[in-house]
């Protein structure tokens, strides 16, 4: 026998019994993927299966589901832990618009103690999303496993605030972000790139915070369009090169 807990219908429902917003759903879901909590429930669980859609499917879904497999009294006792987890996660995530770029330079070796931290001094995590999803925003989650963890809306939302505040400021420390549209003929395009994009990958660097669009992927209105961004001392760098 089967059960499906689907998205706002059963599991992700605000307190008023209402649809969650697809960007929440989309929080909760990385936040889940992020920590495998699929694994856990079934762990938990012996005799249920677990499954999360695609993240390829995530934004052109009108409904996300979470689909748990299994006989039916095993089915309804992780639902029931799924739907414990889903309401102490309402309030406890937010997204904090930074740009993809500095991600690398937040989330380094040199701030990996401080962003540790977070979680320590307020019982945050912090969920980059994958370098080449070229995505500018970092999701903040209350740590809803944590034995500590405070049961309260305001509690949560002061402390998701006070870690958006400090990586906030580590985002302005990072860099100086800028964008520059050079014009190239599209038949030198090739020279620019190099064999197996060699060139393109040395005037990018091993630190990778410039993006360069040629062509088409510049999204300019002439394909002779290179789009150069990323930290404005790197930029002018490429330039100058």
């Amino acid at each position: 026998m089967s059960d499906t807990v689907a998205c706002g219908a059963v599991a992700m429902a605000d307190d008023d019994g209402s649809d969650c917003s697809a960007a929440l759903s989309r929080q909760l879901l990385t936040y889940m993927v992020r920590v495998n909590y699929a694994k856990t429930l079934a762990s938990t669980n012996p005799g249920v299966q677990v499954y999360t859609p695609p993240a390829a499917t995530w934004d052109r879904a009108s409904v996300l589901n979470v689909d748990i497999i299994g006989e039916k009294p095993k089915v309804d006792a992780a639902v029931s832990q799924f739907s414990a987890l889903i309401g102490k996660l309402f309030g406890a995530t937010k997204e904090v618009p930074i740009d993809w770029l500095v991600h690398r330079i937040i989330n380094s070796n040199k701030n990996a103690k401080k962003i540790k931290g977070f979680h320590e001094a307020h019982n945050v995590l912090v969920f980059f999303p994958p370098e080449s999803a070229e995505q500018s925003s970092v999701l903040l989650v209350y740590d809803p496993t944590s034995p500590n963890a405070s049961p309260s809306p305001v509690e949560k939302a002061k402390n998701l605030e006070d870690v958006e505040k400090e990586l906030l400021k580590m985002a302005r420390d990072a860099a100086d972000v800028k964008t520059q549209i050079v014009t190239v003929e599209k038949k030198w395009h090739d020279a620019v790139v190099g064999r197996g994009g060699t060139t393109l990958n040395a005037i990018i660097g091993e630190d990778k915070t410039l993006s360069i669009k040629v062509g088409a992927e510049a999204g300019q209105s002439t394909e002779d369009a290179i789009l150069v961004r990323g930290i404005s001392a790197d930029v002018d760098r490429a330039l100058r090169g």
